[in-house]
């Protein structure tokens, strides 16, 4: 059995590619406004890639945070704070998405059963690391992603006037949805 040691935030995508770089933007946020939390882990990677399966298979809470040309299932924003269930399957308790300001959506992810994995270096989505995750070590962690509304993705490490305006209502979401899976972890 793998021992569980908390929380990862992973932030994914090129910050060379302008609004690609969202998930590393939110990441550098998040890193000031945690500091110092021991508990959770800051990772930045341009994409995902089957060797996080062992590290996400320690954890009880891995949160993916990146660039979305469209967010999944568009559905009306709700009310901040998010509705999360810790005790309950993910956000809003009905194990599916949540939108919060500026169009972000928070996407509970779980394991698929047979796991559906491409493992081409291209393809792999949270929800098939989450799946190998549990289909190599037998666990896998509550697992979400934040998907941020991208506008442009030219050559150049600047955001987008409106990718950069939803950095820290990213962050917010990310902050709130931690303090109701652990109230101990945001002061």
């Amino acid at each position: 059995m793998v021992e569980t040691s908390s929380i990862l935030l992973i932030g994914c995508g090129n910050p060379s590619r302008s609004d690609d770089g969202l998930g590393h933007h939110v990441i550098d946020a998040l890193e000031w406004a945690l500091r110092p939390c021991p508990k959770v882990k800051l990772l930045k990677t341009l994409q995902l890639d089957v060797t996080l399966a062992e590290q996400l298979a320690r954890q009880d809470l891995v949160v993916f945070v990146d660039a979305a040309t469209t967010c999944p299932h568009p559905q009306p924003h709700s009310p901040s704070p998010l509705p999360f269930s810790p005790g309950g399957r993910g956000v809003g308790g009905r194990g599916g998405e949540t939108r919060g300001e500026g169009g972000i959506s928070v996407v509970t992810l779980s394991p698929e059963t047979p796991p559906g994995l491409n493992l081409t270096s291209h393809l792999l989505t949270p929800t098939a690391l989450v799946s190998l995750a549990h289909w190599l070590y037998g666990r896998s962690p509550k697992a979400v992603l934040v998907a941020i509304p991208a506008h442009d993705f030219s050559f150049g490490n600047e955001l987008s006037v409106r990718a950069a305006a939803s950095v820290p209502h990213a962050v917010q979401t990310i902050l709130e949805f931690l303090a109701a899976f652990d109230p101990a972890l945001v002061t």
